[in-house]
């Protein structure tokens, strides 16, 4: 069966991009975050105990802020990207045809139950 791709839904690209991307965005944040703990603490040997104090409450916090302030800007921004490109495929697509898919009727999975142990000989 040979389908073709000519549309993509818009709305539908943009929800699922997001999700993927606020999940991305927020695992690359925390590593940001918490690579920024580790250049502070190096820092931190150089300051006197005021600044150390300041700067220990500053990366404390940092590591969910940044990790959250990414996720949301990585979400927002690569999703967009991602509804302009779906966008741009929408208009080439209606002119010159879409992606062709050949699809294959799936195998049905046939469960065949494990053997019975043997018999206990005695």
């Amino acid at each position: 069966m040979n389908y073709e791709v000519r549309r993509f839904d818009l709305l539908s690209i943009f929800k699922i991009s997001f999700l993927i991307y606020l999940i991305i965005g927020f695992l690359i944040g925390l590593f940001y975050a918490l690579i920024l703990t580790q250049i502070m603490a190096v820092f931190s040997s150089f300051m006197d105990d005021q600044a150390l104090s300041a700067v220990g409450k500053l990366t404390g916090a940092s590591i969910f802020l940044v990790a959250i302030f990414l996720a949301i800007f990585m979400a927002v921004f690569w999703s967009i990207l991602t509804v302009i490109g779906a966008a741009i495929y929408n208009l080439l697509a209606g002119s010159f045809g879409g992606i062709k898919v050949e699809l294959t009727e799936a195998q049905g999975f046939k469960y065949v139950p494990p053997a019975p142990p043997p018999a206990p000989t005695g």
